[in-house]
């Protein structure tokens, strides 16, 4: 009973320090991110991608996105734009007001992947069944 116990204590102390590093790893990528330091921003969002479950996860696609188009790589900036939109669901109403998108990238996104969108909302659509 006693390792029981001790094996469920071990368990829950390491799923929080797994938290904190991500944690850790997502606020140092909107810290280069701000700081205009794209290359190292997409870096730490990667790592954050490969190690995170979370609903942010489409947000952080957005992230990607956005320091993709601020480092003048539009076809990589729609390539996680459009990630977004088949794996995590993002919506016309979601892209048009989001907060994460950058304004100048979201007009350049709308026009890009508009005719595609509701095909690309179906596939994500038909991952949930």
């Amino acid at each position: 009973m006693r390792k029981i116990i001790l094996t469920f204590v071990f368990l829950i102390i390491s799923q929080f320090n797994f938290a904190n590093t991500n944690d850790t790893l997502l606020i140092q990528a909107r810290k280069h991110s701000s700081a205009k330091e794209y290359a190292l921003a997409i870096k730490d969002y990667k790592k954050y991608l490969k190690t995170s479950d979370t609903k942010e996860i489409g947000n952080v696609c957005l992230e990607i996105a956005n320091c993709y188009f601020k480092s003048n790589d539009k076809n990589k900036a729609i390539k996680y734009l459009r990630k977004s939109i088949t794996k995590y669901g993002l919506t016309e109403e979601i892209f048009i007001y989001s907060t994460v998108l950058d304004p100048e990238f979201s007009k350049y996104a709308l026009s890009v992947v508009y005719d595609d969108l509701g095909k690309m909302q179906q596939k994500y659509t038909a991952s949930l069944d």
